[in-house]
């Protein structure tokens, strides 16, 4: 009937540039580039464009649907 998700914590925002959050990941597991990323609320919040950095707690590079540093601070995860 429904289908489980499994919901994975990526990290906090950090700062946001013009459409992209940087996202400093919980640990050395991180989403692949273009997997879907969600709120506390599950409310879509964009897709993952990139990772960089270390290997150990990379940086979550995230195209969001919002501009604006009001986001900053949020946690956010994979689905």
């Amino acid at each position: 009937m429904f289908e489980q998700l499994e919901m994975k914590r990526i990290g906090q925002i950090k700062t946001t540039i013009d459409s992209i959050a940087i996202v400093r990941g919980d640990d050395e597991t991180c989403p692949d580039i273009g997997t879907k990323v969600v709120d506390e609320r599950l409310e879509e919040m964009g897709h993952v464009v990139d990772i960089i950095g270390p290997i150990s707690r990379p940086y979550i590079l995230i195209k969001t649907k919002m501009h604006d540093e009001s986001i900053v601070g949020k946690r956010l995860y994979s689905r």
